[in-house]
């Protein structure tokens, strides 16, 4: 399993590793002290991603990473002109061997950038059993509108039901990819399936970052690797599920979003069974 964490920040002028707020997720609920957030059970990275027009640097900061490199965890993988190919300013992949993140302390998300702007950063959590293994069986996209609403800014929104374009088949169908488009600026997004397994007691809604423009193009990471993030989750047609958008702008939106699917059967205990098996 996994799951997308954001931070936001609006620096007023030039800024050098600029501290970002973690924002409240409702479904994890993950603990967050002095605007960072804290975790009280073991994840690994995924990915780390950094966002904004003018963005130079960005890099995680927490005790532990500090012991090691007094200058934090930085993003330093992949770094270009915002937008270009859908892809955030900077991005690292850590799919395989993903560094674990630190327990029981503040991990602060700092960017930098030499004018006033919007910073954004989000981390790809991996659960330790996380892998990228999707199952056998029929594929097929399923494409769905949302009905128009107005988000809060740079907050998570709360899940919005998909009005599918056609009817899909009724059954169990596992999820092994997704996209959200959208005309306005939408920086994030999550999947919330009505039914999931709960990890520690918490649960995790996967996510990714949002495509931006209608027309242009996917991030590259996913037009190279549509399915890098293994199983988003399950649901059965008669409990399709729904998106929560992280927008970076307040204005009425009618996202469109995609699911990459495969069809698992009509049983519905095909659901229960996938369910436990879940990681």
């Amino acid at each position: 399993m996994f799951t997308l964490q954001v931070y936001n920040g609006n620096n007023s002028g030039p800024a050098n590793n600029f501290d970002l707020t973690a924002k409240a997720d409702p479904g994890a609920n993950f603990a967050i002290r002095n605007g960072h957030l804290i975790f009280t059970e073991p994840y690994n990275i995924g990915y780390l991603l950094a966002q904004s027009a003018h963005m130079t640097d960005a890099r995680l900061v927490s005790p532990t990473f500090s012991a090691l490199n007094a200058d934090g965890f930085r993003i330093a993988g992949f770094s270009q002109t915002a937008g270009l190919g859908g892809v955030p300013t900077l991005v690292d992949r850590f799919l395989s061997a993903p560094p674990m993140v630190p327990q029981y302390e503040e991990v602060q998300f700092q960017g930098s950038t030499g004018t006033a702007e919007q910073q954004w950063g989000a981390m790809v959590l991996l659960t330790p059993g996380w892998n990228a293994n999707v199952p056998s069986g029929p594929q097929m996209m399923m494409e769905a509108t949302v009905t128009s609403f107005t988000p809060t800014v740079n907050v998570w929104s709360t899940p919005q039901a998909l009005n599918f374009n056609s009817s899909p088949r009724g059954g169990v169908y596992a999820v092994i990819g997704a996209s959200v488009q959208q005309t306005a600026d939408t920086f994030a997004f999550q999947i919330v399936f009505p039914r999931t397994k709960l990890y520690n007691g918490r649960k995790l809604n996967p996510g990714w970052i949002a495509q931006n423009a209608v027309g242009s193009f996917e991030d590259v990471i996913t037009q190279m690797n549509r399915f890098h993030l293994g199983v988003w989750g399950y649901f059965h047609t008669f409990e399709p599920p729904s998106v929560a958008v992280f927008p970076s702008t307040s204005a009425a939106m009618t996202p469109i979003v995609r699911l990459w699917t495969v069809y698992l059967g009509g049983d519905i205990n095909l659901l229960n069974s996938a369910l436990n098996t879940q990681n």
